[in-house]
């Protein structure tokens, strides 16, 4: 990879952990294996026409609007348009986004334009001094404030498998009840950011969210799901609707000593959710 591919050796040591390298049978190659014959390996390349813009911008950052259905990072070899996709095109190969967001979730994502700012945000992420506010809404009438402090254990896709749970804490308060849905919106503050959080979180306590086709389900649904076996009006009449009603709303953060707090400019009406 180093020789004939003209990686560094921690860009070789990625795109192998990364599975991105195959041999001529595309069969993924592992560390220290031995193989004889063509090697192929797998490289970003972004697409170089943006389909997204920024709906805010300083110097070092940006801050995207990211719609529902959108992947954040490729995440297998396809030619999936994804927002990264986005940000090299219009910020160039030393951009990338500094959290992440999963595919069906809509909102706010913070974009690094230097390696600089990378570093910083992503310490800022690893500290907590980032405040996220998410909207979601969920099953049944919540009437108080919720404080969900417990573990988190988030499925992996590519094994169907649990992985370590991690504590965490997440601030939920209802904003509106729908008697007609009999649903509530809800505004959320995750402490920490662990993978799947919110949707762990709030299933624990018995009010998933809309759409939810994982967490606090049986485990037919969760199958039929993750084997994409599972239509839109399926998923409507089994878990309140098509997609899953998580919105990132606002951030909020301290950057080179200077106070920002951006919202969400997008529509997150339950009208157009269900």
């Amino acid at each position: 990879l180093e020789q004939d591919f003209k990686l560094s050796p921690k860009k070789a040591q990625q795109s192998i952990d990364k599975y991105r390298v195959h041999n001529e049978k595309q069969l993924v190659l592992k560390k220290s294996e031995k193989v004889c014959g063509w090697v192929s390996l797998s490289m970003f390349e972004a697409h170089r026409s943006p389909q997204h813009l920024p709906i805010f911008e300083a110097n070092d950052f940006a801050v995207f609007d990211k719609p529902s259905g959108l992947l954040v990072h490729p995440n297998k070899i396809n030619n999936e348009l994804t927002l990264l996709d986005d940000v090299k095109a219009i910020f160039g190969d030393k951009a990338n986004i500094v959290h992440r967001l999963d595919k069906e979730t809509s909102g706010l994502l913070l974009v690094s334009k230097n390696k600089n700012a990378e570093k910083a945000l992503k310490e800022c992420f690893l500290r907590c001094e980032i405040q996220k506010t998410y909207w979601a809404f969920v099953k049944g009438c919540l009437k108080h404030a919720l404080k969900i402090d417990s573990e988190v254990k988030h499925y992996r896709f590519q094994s169907n498998r649990q992985n370590t749970a991690k504590q965490a804490l997440s601030i939920v308060k209802p904003l509106e009840y729908f008697k007609k849905q009999n649903c509530t919106l809800v505004s959320v503050n995750p402490k920490q950011g662990r993978t799947h959080q919110i949707r762990v979180h709030l299933a624990s306590v018995g009010h998933s969210i809309l759409g939810e086709a994982l967490y606090g389900q049986n485990e037919t649904l969760i199958d039929d799901f993750l084997r994409q076996r599972l239509n839109l009006e399926q998923r409507l009449k089994l878990t309140g609707a098509k997609r899953l009603t998580l919105h990132a709303k606002m951030l909020k953060f301290c950057y080179n000593n200077k106070n920002y707090e951006i919202k969400s400019q997008m529509n997150f009406d339950l009208a157009n959710l269900i």
